[in-house]
């Protein structure tokens, strides 16, 4: 469900790391030319986020928690009682040890040699996983299309989005533990704010 790694890399003082070349579009390209699979694409968007984040994070990523705490800080000065309420609420929050994304929809999974593929990684964290399924509900349910599209587009799009978000959900919780939906709320108002 990831890239291949092969090794690391120093280039001009900079490190890499030496993946699997992946060949094949990503789901969102898939989606805009076939729409008719988009049930089917936000299926294997659900079932492969699900596996991502049964998986166990190395301890050496960053926490989740960490970071929002980050960054609400870095909103504090915009409306530091606002934050401070939510700051409080993530403190509610547990830390976790899943492996979470940190950006996860379907432009960041390539159908490559037929298989499902989680790529562009830099925001990957450890945490709990409904913080990670928090962030993706909200990319999905918000995202638009671009500037000057049409209203027939735009209605299309409407509904496209509805079908992919309940396919999504329906496999992403089908192939998770049952989802605490207080605990699911209080990390979607604290990525929200993010």
């Amino acid at each position: 469900t990831v890239p291949r790694a092969f090794g690391t890399v120093t280039i001009d003082g900079r490190p890499g790391i030496i993946l699997e070349r992946l060949q094949g579009p990503d789901l969102l390209s898939i989606i805009g030319q076939r729409p008719w699979l988009v049930w089917r694409s936000g299926r294997v968007t659900g079932e492969l986020h699900a596996a991502i984040n049964r998986a166990k994070a190395p301890s050496d990523l960053p926490s989740v928690r960490d970071a929002a705490r980050l960054g609400l800080q870095r909103l504090r000065p915009r409306d530091a009682a606002t934050i401070d309420r939510i700051s409080a609420i993530l403190e509610t929050l547990p830390d976790g040890d899943a492996l979470c994304h940190g950006d996860f929809h379907p432009g960041q999974i390539m159908m490559s040699r037929g298989r499902p593929v989680a790529i562009d990684w830099p925001s990957a964290r450890r945490g709990d996983p409904l913080a990670d399924y928090a962030w993706s509900r909200i990319i999905l349910h918000m995202g638009e299309p671009p500037p000057g599209t049409s209203v027939p587009l735009r209605l299309l799009a409407k509904v496209g989005r509805s079908l992919l978000v309940s396919a999504y959900t329906k496999a992403y919780e089908r192939h998770s533990p049952p989802v605490d939906r207080d605990r699911l709320a209080r990390w979607e108002l604290i990525m929200l704010a993010l």
